[in-house]
């Protein structure tokens, strides 16, 4: 599988058959979250907790380790 790079990048492609059908307002409905609580997790993943990332991963078809760029140095 390709390594993502953000949130919105994991909405967007194509190869994810069930990512491809969600915009902002759908994932944010499907997590139980206003868009504006939506757009800030694309904008930066850290805020999520992690049954939010886990309940993200799955809508998305991907892992939730797809959400965060690796640590400089790791």
């Amino acid at each position: 599988m390709q390594e993502l790079k953000s949130i919105r990048e994991a909405r967007q492609k194509p190869f994810l058959k069930e990512a491809s059908r969600f915009n902002q307002e759908a994932v944010a409905a499907e997590l139980g979250v206003t868009v504006q609580t939506y757009r800030s997790y694309e904008k930066d993943p850290s805020l999520m907790k992690l049954p939010t990332a886990t309940k993200l991963a799955s809508i998305l078809g991907c892992k939730v380790s797809d959400f965060y760029l690796p640590m400089k140095g790791n």
